[in-house]
Order: structure tokens, then C-alpha cells, then sequence
């Protein structure tokens, strides 16, 4: 069987992603999480360091500045995020996690580990590890 660059970057890649987002959306629902994989990513990227600019948000998430703040602005209707102006620079707003939005953080921690549990199963490490090299080098020859 031929493989086209094509079918690799359109159907097998985007396929994965989207079928990995769709359960991990139907995980949260089921736990009665009111937030989708994306606002996910931010409220990820603030678990591990809260306080941050929009920008290094859109950085560390690799979405444009509109799409964040587009998450930012669901996530802070929903209490799990505020936006502070930062006291050094009053042009810049940082985000911090609410009370509210630090509490999700284990139990989202947990559906991710199960849905990547269930999607690796019956994958060899070794070729989980060629599968990351491999996308990591696409990833590091694409990136500006």
C-alpha cells in the first residue's frame, strides 16, 4: 500500500487529533466538566505557571492571539480565570486560575491519562517513541 504525504499530514494526523478531542470532550461532559480540549490546553499551560500574559499563553498553546483570547474570554464567563492588569506594565493583562479553575486540574489530569492510556494500548514503546521522534522533527522543520 502507497501512502501519499498527503494522507499522512490530512487523514492520519488529523484524524487522530480529532478523534482524540472528540473522546476527551465526551470524557469531560461525562464528568460534568463544562470545558472543551482547547480551554483545556490554556487552563494547562496555567496549572504550570498561573499569572501569565495572553501572548505567552498563545505561545505556549501555539493559537493565535485571537483564538486565545476568544478562550480566555469563555473561561473568565465560566469563573475559572480572571484577568489582572499587571502592575508594571498597565498595557498588559495576566491571567490567573480562580479557586474554581485550580480544582479541575486532578480530575482533568485523570481523563487525560485514561483517554492516552486507551489510545496507546497495544503500542509498542518503542514505536510510541519513533512516532514522537518523528512528529517532533516535522514539528521542529515547520516551526518559524
Amino acid at each position: 500500500m502507497k501512502i501519499s504525504i498527503s494522507d499522512i499530514f490530512n487523514i492520519v494526523i488529523g484524524r487522530t487529533t480529532n478523534i482524540v478531542n472528540r473522546k476527551l470532550q465526551r470524557e469531560f461532559k461525562r464528568a460534568n466538566l463544562a470545558i472543551t480540549h482547547e480551554q483545556w490546553t490554556l487552563l494547562s499551560a496555567l496549572w504550570n505557571e498561573d499569572g501569565q500574559t495572553q501572548q505567552s499563553l498563545s505561545e505556549k498553546t501555539f493559537r493565535d492571539k485571537t483564538s486565545v483570547t476568544r478562550l480566555i474570554n469563555k473561561l473568565e464567563s465560566r469563573s475559572l480565570v480572571v484577568r489582572v492588569t499587571d502592575k508594571y506594565d498597565q498595557r498588559t493583562n495576566l491571567i490567573y486560575l480562580t479557586a474554581q479553575g485550580k480544582s479541575l486540574e486532578n480530575t482533568t489530569t485523570q481523563i487525560l491519562k485514561q483517554t492516552y492510556q486507551k489510545a496507546i494500548a497495544g503500542i509498542s514503546e518503542k514505536d510510541i517513541l519513533i512516532c514522537k521522534d518523528v512528529l517532533n522533527r516535522v514539528f521542529d522543520n515547520l516551526k518559524d
